[in-house]
């Protein structure tokens, strides 16, 4: 069951936590998504994730940052998930930020084999990976 916090390690004062993740909403309407230590994400985990993020997103595609540097596994059931049409009704584009072997492959895991529907790209920080999903913010329509 996701419960929220007061943010403290990973992110912002309205974060949700769930078994496997942290998840919030920043003042830019990018969505972040932090693995929590260890974590080994099920199908089940992938399910709860992506609805935390469809109610943080409140119903519009976010733009998505997924720092995977500090999970341990992915089920292969879970990453179909995140690669799926649920998951695509709800992010914009991700960017998944690695910076060891691990996140590495469990990142190159995801793009090659499972072939996510939305624009998926590796990053190695916070600020690439920002920094590259901004052109993924609505943009105000002219009137």
């Amino acid at each position: 069951m996701p419960q929220r916090t007061d943010g403290s390690g990973f992110g912002a004062s309205n974060a949700i936590v769930t078994s496997t993740a942290r998840h919030w909403l920043d003042d830019e309407g990018i969505l972040h998504v932090v693995g929590l230590p260890g974590s080994a994400h099920t199908l089940a985990d992938a399910r709860e994730n992506v609805g935390v993020d469809g109610r943080i997103a409140k119903g519009g595609k976010a733009p998505t940052v997924i720092d995977m540097r500090l999970i341990e596994s992915i089920s292969r059931d879970a990453r179909n998930y995140y690669g799926g049409p649920e998951a695509a009704a709800i992010y914009a584009a991700a960017a998944l930020i690695v910076d060891s072997p691990l996140s590495r492959i469990l990142a190159t895991f995801f793009l090659g084999i499972n072939k996510p529907l939305i624009r998926t790209r590796m990053v190695e920080g916070e600020e690439a990976a920002v920094a590259w999903l901004r052109q993924f913010l609505p943009r105000d329509e002219p009137r």
